[in-house]
């Protein structure tokens, strides 16, 4: 987490130190492409991100087809990546700019918890994750700093591995969760129409509740709560209209 943390706080810094003189990315021939000298930030967009994700289930209130075995909580934690699309629109007035910006990312993050009294594994696969967010923000020229707020939506796979005697029984459940989200970004203007961008993001999906049922004989499912929150750190890049 603190390592996610780290690394999105170098891509902000490194993006705000940036020249915000287009001048220093034209060659001479290509002046023609310089920004103006008072930048717009108005206007709409859309553009693309990758990034890392690190997040924590907290699962309580395990059923075993309805009877309680006393089994104590626990957190499964999973990571990795994501990459996605974005789409959005700014309004600037003097230095302030407000906007609404949507995006969908795929993600590859997963992780798993084994319990070793009753034997039993869980995983948990981040399939998906989007969110629809304002922003608000200062800029200065091409340079941009800002926060943003908003709902997020988040599809994600559980698993239970359960070994019993006569063998190892594997069943999935898949939850659609929906929250919010906020953080804190900053984005430059390398050219008339291109922008970069740094974000880290903190998101709580809420609780959700999956249901595992062990075979067509079953008929009341192993069940569990899962309460899931996490961050993102991502870097992208937008074209504007």
């Amino acid at each position: 987490m603190k390592r996610l943390v780290f690394a999105v706080a170098a891509i902000t810094a490194a993006i705000a130190s940036m020249p915000v003189d287009a001048a220093d990315f034209a060659a001479p021939e290509e002046a023609d492409a310089a920004l103006p000298s008072s930048y717009s930030w108005s206007g709409l967009y859309v553009g693309g991100t990758v990034g890392t994700v690190s997040a924590t289930a907290d699962v309580s209130n395990v059923l075993f087809e309805g009877f309680d075995p006393g089994i104590p909580n626990f957190t499964v934690e999973f990571s990795g990546m994501l990459a996605g699309v974005t789409v959005g629109a700014n309004h600037q007035w003097d230095n302030v700019v407000a906007g609404i910006e949507a995006d969908y990312s795929w993600s590859n993050a997963e992780g798993s918890y084994t319990d070793p009294v009753f034997n039993f594994t869980v995983s948990t696969r981040l399939q998906s994750l989007a969110s629809l967010r304002g922003r608000l923000g200062f800029a200065v020229n091409q340079l941009l700093f800002y926060g943003t707020a908003g709902a997020a939506y988040g599809t994600l796979e559980g698993e239970l591995q359960d070994v019993y005697q006569a063998g190892t029984v594997v069943t999935t459940d898949t939850q659609s969760m929906l929250g919010w989200t906020a953080g804190v970004g900053a984005e430059i203007a390398v050219a008339d129409n291109v922008t970069l961008k740094g974000e880290a993001l903190y998101y709580d999906l809420g609780t959700t509740t999956y249901e595992f049922f062990e075979g067509p004989g079953r008929i009341n499912p192993v069940s569990s709560d899962a309460a899931v929150t996490g961050w993102l750190g991502w870097v992208g890049a937008n074209f504007n209209f």
